[in-house]
């Protein structure tokens, strides 16, 4: 099955309504500057044709909505990087560049599809810049000008089939030969799953919790702090108080915080699952996983007054092993998030979460410990035969396990 192609394109705008600025940009890069001369409102393919034969190229920004082969490689990434994966296409017209060199915030794999491209790709020279966390955007892009006298990591074309991984924070411009126009795949992973990300938000819930427990953080500030001391470089009436009073304090409260949150690391692993969660694609299933599952095959009878009820000897596993997480709220409260039932675009849909009995979160991770194996719902470790039955129903009801009745 082909991943993508020009015709899909074609067949997209046919039949969904695609929208400039939503899905589709306009990009044309000319004497050194990046314009995006977009409509307005919904795209027809004589329009991307009239853009093409102006020279200018043609950003899909989230073809994995609408191609399902597309979908279904950015689902199998989400797997391995534990992030959300998207995609974009560009479709840059012979003889142009389309895009002025720049960098991105995530780690990209441009996959060439039809024609070929010139890449130039450069390392940071400034270890400031180094893994930044944002793009450089359309205002700080950078010029041929710029790039003259930086020795690039990789100038060469790119030939239909070929794959080049461009990391996140190196620079990368391409134009295409007079002959042949080209369209590229690109596939975006690792966008806001740094250690920093974690660390932000981790830090805030630490310390709040460190508050509830140590009353000497709720102390008030001591009177006359604000003569203690500022960034404004002048003689403050108290300063000689501030290492007493502030410094040595705050040194202390943070000597605490450290150690409060060095026993931290798996909720900060949690609350990075549940970012994940939130914002990632849904799996794209089989058949088979369709029919085994709460969605049914294509022939479900909803006139079919038969049931199918979960026994000891009904086989079942999670669907994917990444799209469930189960988190403790409290040491006695857990609840279940999941991203089986979000959009296909990041964050189309609010955060789909449920409660789960506290005494049935062994049973959820026996199955999490099996996967991708099947398991009896008699093997899993739940208190009781009814545990065991109550927890498949509630899993399967919400659409994360596949069950063999």
């Amino acid at each position: 099955m082909e991943t993508y192609t020009a015709p899909m394109f074609v067949d997209v705008l046919q039949k969904h309504y695609i929208e400039y600025g939503t899905n589709v940009n306009v990009a044309v890069y000319k004497d050194g500057v990046r314009t995006t001369p977009n409509g307005e409102g919904r795209v027809y393919p004589p329009e991307i044709k009239a853009h093409l034969q102006a020279g200018r190229s043609i950003q899909f920004i989230n073809p994995m909505t609408y191609c399902d082969s597309v979908w279904h490689l950015c689902d199998i990434l989400q797997e391995m990087f534990g992030s959300f994966v998207g995609a974009n296409t560009y479709l840059t017209p012979s003889g142009t560049a389309g895009f002025a060199p720049h960098w991105d915030d995530i780690d990209a794999f441009l996959m060439q599809i039809e024609g070929r491209k010139h890449w130039k790709v450069w390392a940071p020279d400034d270890p400031d810049l180094v893994l930044p966390r944002g793009p450089s955007g359309h205002l700080d892009n950078f010029s041929e000008v710029d790039m003259e006298g930086c020795i690039p990591v990789f100038d060469g074309w790119l030939e239909q089939g070929d794959l080049l991984y461009i990391p996140r924070g190196f620079i990368h411009g391409g134009y295409t030969e007079p002959s042949t126009h080209s369209l590229h795949l690109t596939v975006s992973v690792c966008r806001q799953t740094a250690f920093i990300d974690m660390m932000e938000k981790l830090i805030p819930t630490a310390v709040t919790t460190l508050g509830d427990a140590v009353p000497t953080l709720r102390e008030s500030l001591p009177t006359g702090y604000l003569d203690m001391g500022g960034v404004l470089p002048f003689q403050y009436p108290l300063e000689h108080e501030m290492k007493k009073r502030i410094s040595s304090v705050m040194n202390e409260h943070m000597k605490m915080l450290f150690k409060h949150t060095s026993h931290m690391w798996q909720s900060a692993i949690d609350m990075m699952a549940r970012e994940y969660m939130r914002t990632s694609l849904p799996p794209m299933l089989t058949q088979e996983e369709k029919r085994l599952s709460a969605i049914g095959d294509k022939g479900f009878n909803v006139l079919d007054m038969r049931s199918r009820k979960f026994t000891l000897k009904t086989q079942i596993k999670f669907i994917r092993r990444h799209a469930q997480r189960l988190i403790f709220e409290t040491e006695s409260r857990c609840f279940v998030i999941h991203r089986m039932s979000n959009a296909r675009v990041s964050e189309g849909r609010p955060e789909v979460s449920f409660d789960l009995d506290e005494k049935l979160a062994d049973g959820f991770g026996q199955l999490l410990e099996t996967y991708p194996d099947w398991e009896y719902v008699s093997e899993l470790a739940c208190e009781s035969k009814a545990d065991k039955i109550k927890l498949a129903q509630i899993l399967f009801d919400n659409g994360l396990i596949m069950a063999k009745f």
